[in-house]
């Protein structure tokens, strides 16, 4: 949809380094061998890329408030239509009550910020230890409750999506749960 995005993913470092796995997604293509990316294609998705997505960097720390502040300025300058934690983990957590009470608190203010501004969040959590499937080396499936942290990640999310490798199986399948 043509859309414009902001990224705050401190585990995709450099950001040369999440730009050219973007560019390898959007191609289809390998960096090696008889089917790799053209040097013009890559030239041709980077720049497409440089006027649609750009990176959420705060100077001072890595609180919420910080980058929500940065995704704003950015919605004022070139207009983004959504932005990307990855990963909630790589935030800096201040709370004093209990991290249920926070989170819950948290994304109340993702939710009004998003209304407020008229942007998307992608909000990537990580699950907690996965737990075996009995009697079998595969995994459970998590679900938002396994979020680590709280279950207000699935009490308060409008949307939510796991993606699930399944190692265990020879085909290694990749499942989407919404």
């Amino acid at each position: 949809n043509n859309w414009k995005g902001a990224f705050y993913s401190p585990e995709h470092k450099p950001t040369e380094l999440h730009l050219a796995k973007m560019i390898w997604k959007i191609q289809c293509q390998s960096w090696i061998g008889d089917n790799r990316i053209s040097p013009m294609d890559v030239a041709t998705t980077a720049a497409y890329l440089n006027k649609k997505v750009w990176w959420v960097k705060p100077e001072k720390d890595f609180t919420l408030d910080s980058i929500l502040d940065k995704v704003r300025q950015l919605k004022d300058r070139v207009g983004i239509d959504y932005f990307v934690i990855d990963a909630w983990n790589k935030l800096e957590h201040k709370y004093t009550d209990s991290e249920t009470k926070y989170i819950g608190e948290s994304l109340d203010k993702i939710a009004m910020f998003c209304e407020n501004e008229n942007v998307h969040c992608f909000l990537v959590v990580h699950p907690t230890k996965m737990r075996k499937k009995k009697d079998s080396d595969s995994y459970e499936v998590p679900t938002l409750y396994d979020c680590a942290g709280s279950s207000n990640f699935y009490n308060k999310s409008d949307n939510g999506i796991t993606i699930y490798r399944n190692f265990a199986d020879d085909n290694k399948t990749t499942e989407v749960h919404i």
